[in-house]
């Protein structure tokens, strides 16, 4: 189909691959088409139903490649506004430094000959230890000064009497259990 659409309506060649027993019935259908648009030419063409059928699959196949190449073409274009955007950049940078290279001048010179080093730079094994033996005595102190500050335990009778005011009566000592499993008391 080779159709336009315009404001005055559908204009061009429709062709019409009928099969022989159709044939009778195809002037029923063409005709209110070619009456609502006149400009329009339809042929007709009578074709067996395994070459309509080859004749469909050979315009798929048509339109396909004609869908990859307009896909590849469309990636080349994009692909070539790219490459001149990028171009226009350069030459704009290239039109601003212009200008400078006049004013800049080469005032470099080599102090002393480069050597190859005999011991790495970094890491310097020595201070870092040290500084992290610093470190770790300066966290230790603060860590026992908090538990010191936090523990609410009394230790012993006399710090008991003094937190409370009032005499001890009694002491109840702490056995520490002996061997790796604690030991289980029958009831009596």
């Amino acid at each position: 189909a080779e159709l336009r659409a315009t404001r005055s309506g559908v204009s061009g060649r429709l062709r019409l691959g009928v099969i022989p027993t159709a044939m009778p019935r195809i002037a029923e259908l063409t005709a209110p088409f070619l009456a609502r648009h006149p400009a329009a030419e339809v042929t007709i063409l009578t074709r067996s139903s395994d070459e309509i059928r080859d004749q469909i699959a050979a315009l798929g196949s048509q339109l396909d490649e004609r869908t990859r190449n307009d896909l590849a073409k469309n990636r080349l274009e994009r692909y070539l506004d790219l490459l001149s955007t990028r171009y226009q950049t350069a030459i704009e940078r290239l039109n601003e430094i212009e200008p400078r290279k006049d004013i800049v001048q080469a005032d470099a010179r080599q102090i002393s000959k480069a050597e190859i080093p005999v011991a790495p730079a970094a890491p310097n094994r020595g201070a870092t230890l040290a500084v992290v033996l610093a470190a770790s005595l300066v966290l230790g102190f603060l860590l026992a000064l908090l538990r010191g500050a936090l523990k609410r335990t009394v230790e012993d009778g006399a710090q008991a009497t003094q937190i409370s005011g009032r005499p001890n009566l009694a002491t109840i000592p702490h056995v520490r259990r002996r061997g790796v499993l604690p030991r289980r008391h029958d009831p009596v």
